[in-house]
């Protein structure tokens, strides 16, 4: 009963009847409400734009500023190692890009070769010459803490990178490295938790070029 008077006509009660946001078919059935359609939000920076950007020095810091954008398998021989991407630098689209399939899923990245990291001078030029939109570098982190130390020490052995191949461009694995350093220095100077020893990695995803590889090692 709308706006019946109750104990006077100065005395009414307004009802307001809300538009039910059910749908029903031509013969009175209701599906249901209808549910907006959510997305997840993209990998990068927590921090507010503008805002400025927190010392990261430790995991517990970089899982707080930094959201996971990627997570999948890295292949060396005959080990896997499940690993998580945080990006701390470049472009989000680069990595949804090259590093996923035609579905959507998270491709695996087989380490078929490796760069030694000493008179790579015209390389560190490169990268630290390319736009932030032609690159995108991550920190890469065992499922567990610890699980990729296995990697890590390869790598640091062998004073190389990592090199996978993706279709349409070329992956760097660095270690803790001269390299590694002027890197993040370059593109993410808050970002200082690569040190001797540390479980940690740095992926660096750019477009393949003719003179990318740089020659690397079998």
């Amino acid at each position: 009963m709308k706006n019946f008077p109750l104990g006077g006509r100065d005395r009414c009660i307004m009802v307001d009847f809300a538009k039910d946001d059910t749908t029903k078919d031509s013969n009175g059935s209701v599906f249901g409400r209808k549910r907006r359609a959510t997305k997840s939000p993209p990998g990068g920076p927590r921090t507010p734009p503008g805002s400025p950007k927190p010392v990261v020095k430790s995991f517990e810091e970089l899982d707080e500023e930094y959201a996971t954008t990627w997570q999948g398998q890295v292949l060396l021989k005959k080990t896997e190692y499940s690993i998580r991407l945080y990006r701390i630098g470049g472009t989000e689209r680069l990595i949804q890009k090259l590093l996923r399939d035609d579905d959507g899923n998270a491709v695996k990245l087989h380490v078929t070769q490796r760069l030694a990291l000493t008179g790579q001078e015209g390389l560190l030029e490169r990268l630290t010459n390319s736009s932030s939109k032609q690159l995108s570098l991550m920190i890469a982190v065992g499922k567990q803490l610890d699980d990729i130390r296995p990697l890590v020490r390869y790598l640091t052995e062998k004073d190389a990178a990592g090199v996978v191949t993706v279709t349409g461009g070329l992956l760097y694995i660095f270690p803790h490295s001269d390299m590694s350093t002027k890197l993040l220095n370059h593109f993410a100077p808050t970002v200082r938790l690569m040190s001797d020893g540390c479980p940690f990695l740095l992926f660096v995803l750019g477009l393949k070029t003719t003179s990318a590889s740089n020659t690397p090692e079998p």
